[in-house]
């Protein structure tokens, strides 16, 4: 059930934009790997070990099966928040992987602890 003030567009189960026109709190276990980029307005994404500030542009990559507690709202100016969550399911990341032969370095320098990572 949606809250009042949210538009969600699902896209196939794959592809949502969001819209919110007032804070937002939202928690949910993510299933699969989503990549998250926000087009408008604000986003905290609390973790166990920080809460991370999203603006306008900035791009953050959720591990699946984890728990994300998600505070969405305008920005100050009054924009609503609006963003873009593309789940990144491991069928078709494999599949990728084997078309482009790309290899995962399994070195322990390029794994993070948080499931939570921000993109450049």
């Amino acid at each position: 059930m949606l809250q009042a003030g949210v538009e969600l567009y699902n896209y196939m189960d794959t592809f949502f934009c969001c819209t919110v026109t007032s804070k937002k709190e939202f928690e949910s276990v993510i299933t699969e790997h989503m990549l998250v980029y926000v087009i408008s307005g604000e986003l905290d994404v609390v973790g166990r070990e920080r809460r991370r500030h999203l603006q306008r542009g900035q791009a953050y990559l959720i591990r699946r099966n984890c728990k994300a507690h998600k505070v969405e709202y305008p920005s100050p100016d009054g924009t609503p928040f609006k963003g873009l969550f593309l789940q990144l399911k491991v069928p078709m990341l494999k599949k990728t992987m084997h078309e482009y032969a790309l290899k995962i370095d399994d070195e322990p320098r390029y794994r993070s602890a948080s499931p939570y990572v921000m993109l450049p």
